[in-house]
């Protein structure tokens, strides 16, 4: 761009970007205020009465103030605070609320250059502070959502508030190098529920848990009463500050209730042994929201784990009616002691039988060892059936870290199967199958001619120990 038509010389084009630079800078940043602002772009060739010279350098420097106060150049610090289609009346009782009333309203600002701002509601000179952070914050239009509900720092449990039934000034204050300047907007909140989801008689049991799914205190259960309906959430946090969710929002009712904190990560993995603040927080539809802590310790959280070490079925050809013997060899290799239950060693089922019907249901935590084959999900003929490893035997004792033992027990075949592909398996009761499949053996099964299958399962055991 030439502007000799203009009537510049170079040496009186050259004081416009100085007077230019005179002029307050404002937020604009358009590629025609830095043409203005550069005197290399300014080239003039023309010789013309001084006066007209002056008059046109006076047009040329009205029209670029003109220009950049478009842009927001030299313009206010802090505009006049607005709402979102002019609503000025909330509702924070809970329900949606109206058109003219509804459970939030925006505020709407903007800011002429880079600043710091503080973001607080006014009521009977109180200031409830939504934004005190010190942070910078560029040039442009910002929002601000309000429920009516506050943060509260006193008290008891107490951590958010809906404000009562009044008129009130929302405020915006900015420093911007140390200028200044503050706006305001009042609203009235028309209808307020202010009672907050109290919690109380918290209490857990017990409070020193291991998570080791060894059915000895894997888990604590919490209970508390609520005063009014609201989600309950819960979490666990380290003395780190980490936290993990006990419990995301579900919705309770008003009265007595329970949960479980199970010192496990979302993963299943326990937590790292230590002690935790376990919070449970109430938010009610309104916005009010109460919370209680308690302390609960993590210890020995380290999973059990076991390994067969060998696995024998005898004999291998077998007349119906007769045994087969079982011998099974376990190592604890984990950190934390194997709990077990009955049937103990050396008991004998019959194809009949399920460890359910002699009266040894699988106790959660606990570890056997189990024995199935390969048709037994088409055994319908058994009490109990179709189960997975319907023959089980505890390990005769709790097994320590690092100790063995070895199963023995017998199975009666009744079954008219002339060949059973039988193999073992080690379970932790109601948690998983730690390992199976275990030495798959086919048995060979003579029949004699005119068989007939009792049907009679054993009956139960008086004990299961």
């Amino acid at each position: 761009m030439r502007l000799s038509r203009w009537g510049l010389n170079p040496q009186t084009a050259k004081l416009i970007p100085y007077f230019l630079s005179l002029m307050p800078m404002g937020g604009c940043d358009s590629p025609l205020h830095h043409y203005l602002r550069s005197s290399a772009r300014f080239t003039f060739h023309s010789h013309h009465h001084l006066l007209m010279r002056l008059f046109k350098i006076f047009l040329t420097l009205s029209f670029t103030v003109t220009l950049l106060a478009g842009c927001g150049w030299g313009g206010a610090l802090l505009s006049p605070i607005s709402t979102e289609a002019g609503i000025t009346q909330l509702t924070a009782d809970g329900t949606a609320g109206s058109r003219a009333a509804p459970n939030l309203i925006v505020f709407d600002y903007n800011l002429g250059q880079r600043s710091t701002i503080k973001a607080y509601i006014l009521a009977a000179s109180q200031r409830y502070y939504l934004r005190n952070d010190n942070r910078t914050r560029d040039a442009g239009g910002y929002q601000i959502a309000f429920d009516g509900s506050l943060p509260v720092s006193n008290t008891n449990g107490l951590v958010r508030q809906v404000l009562p039934v009044g008129d009130y000034q929302f405020v915006v204050e900015v420093n911007a190098s140390g200028q200044t300047a503050n706006q305001q907007q009042t609203f009235r909140i028309v209808a307020a529920d202010t009672m907050p989801p109290t919690i109380d008689n918290l209490a857990a049991a017990p409070t020193t848990i291991s998570p080791n799914d060894d059915a000895i205190d894997d888990s604590a259960q919490l209970t508390y009463r609520l005063a009014k309906a609201a989600k309950v959430s819960a979490t666990a946090t380290d003395i780190t500050g980490t936290t993990t969710i006990v419990q995301p929002p579900l919705k309770v009712l008003t009265g007595e209730h329970a949960l479980t904190f199970n010192g496990k990560q979302p993963s299943g993995s326990p937590l790292p042994d230590g002690a935790y603040t376990v919070t449970v927080q109430a938010a009610d539809a309104a916005g009010n929201v109460f919370q209680r802590s308690l302390p609960i310790s993590v210890e020995g959280g380290s999973p059990p784990s076991a390994t067969a070490i060998s696995v024998d079925f005898s004999p291998t050809q077998v007349i119906v009616g007769s045994k087969l013997h079982v011998r099974i060899k376990v190592r604890n290799t984990g950190k934390t002691t194997l709990r077990t239950q009955g049937p103990p060693g050396g008991f004998t089922y019959t194809t009949n039988d399920t460890y359910a019907s002699i009266g040894c249901p699988d106790a959660a935590g606990f570890w056997r060892v189990g024995v199935d084959w390969n048709n037994n999900r088409n055994n319908n003929d058994r009490v109990g059936a179709p189960l997975r490893y319907p023959f089980r035997w505890g390990l005769g004792h709790d097994l320590k870290p690092g100790e063995e033992t070895t199963v023995e027990g017998d199975i009666v075949i009744y079954k008219p199967e002339t060949s059973m592909t039988f193999y073992a398996g080690l379970l932790q009761e109601g948690i998983s199958i730690a390992a199976d499949g275990l030495h798959p053996t086919n048995i060979q099964v003579s029949i004699p001619s005119g068989y007939t299958q009792p049907n009679q399962p054993t009956p139960p055991l008086a004990s299961c120990k």
